[in-house]
């Protein structure tokens, strides 16, 4: 089915999509858009209007510019060339669409990007961004689906706006943390990293997700803007064991998972 249709545009006004879809397809394109423009772009997850919405955004290191995946029920992708509300494009259409290029395109545009001639190798820049997504598509379905949280809180919080508990939940990232200079994005290192939990779906209906550290510490932690996952007990440079397993995606998450199961004594 055509991105564009109109019928398609308008069911989609009236449906909704479950909550764990849209986390999946918010990054599937969010991560395409950062493996088209690596040195460009970084994702964050704000919460514009006061904590009225949950958006997963797309953020232009250079320009400052943004474009938002508002992700709460009923939600949008927020793109500026859209002359009215009624044609921001909605999880239905994105989800039911053929091709979702479509919509890794129309954010380009809005963003002013140069459109790549062809995807460019995946880098340190980019690797995190991709394995954090294609782990969450493979999870999409189950029963107790992943969910990735934003290391650093769009809002009034302590030094430097870091989630703490999110942290200290995973030593690694925590040492990691206080060994790195500021970052690019929001001149804050915590802005780096996003913490992948697993929900059951009794957690997973709420606009807004709240993570309990102590009773559900995340999986791992990965720092995108160096290509590093860290585990309960355990570093990865990501880029390094890419390569390693042939630059192949899914032999490289097959890995990570064999590392959380043995720390796990599975």
């Amino acid at each position: 089915m055509e991105f564009n249709d109109a019928i398609l545009h308008e069911s989609g006004e009236r449906l909704d999509v479950p909550r764990r879809l849209r986390e999946a397809l918010s990054w599937e394109i969010s991560s395409e858009l950062v493996r088209r423009h690596p040195e460009e772009l970084m994702l964050a997850e704000l919460q514009p209007g006061g904590g009225q919405y949950d958006c997963m955004t797309i953020v232009s290191l250079h320009g400052e510019q943004m474009s938002f995946m508002n992700r709460i029920s009923k939600g949008h992708i927020n793109v500026a060339l859209r002359h009215t509300l009624d044609d921001r494009p909605n999880w239905t259409q994105v989800l039911l669409a053929d091709d979702r290029r479509t919509v890794v395109e129309l954010i380009e545009s809005d963003m002013g990007l140069v459109v790549p001639r062809e995807t460019p190798l995946t880098t340190s820049r980019s690797i995190g961004y991709r394995v954090i997504a294609e782990m969450i598509l493979q999870k999409a379905l189950s029963k107790n689906s992943l969910f990735a949280s934003h290391g650093w809180y769009d809002g009034e919080m302590h030094e430097l706006n870091a989630k703490m508990s999110f942290f200290e939940a995973v030593p690694p990232a925590h040492e990691a943390l206080r060994a790195s200079n500021a970052g690019e994005l929001f001149k804050s290192p915590a802005a780096n990293f996003w913490f992948v939990f697993e929900l059951e779906p009794g957690k997973q209906h709420t606009h807004f997700m709240e993570f309990d550290t102590k009773s559900n510490p995340p999986l791992f932690a990965v720092d995108c803007y160096k290509g590093m996952l860290h585990g309960p007990r355990f570093s990865i440079d990501l880029m390094a064991e890419y390569v390693a397993n042939d630059r192949n995606l899914e032999k490289l998450i097959r890995a990570i998972y064999i590392d959380l199961d043995k720390v796990q004594g599975r």
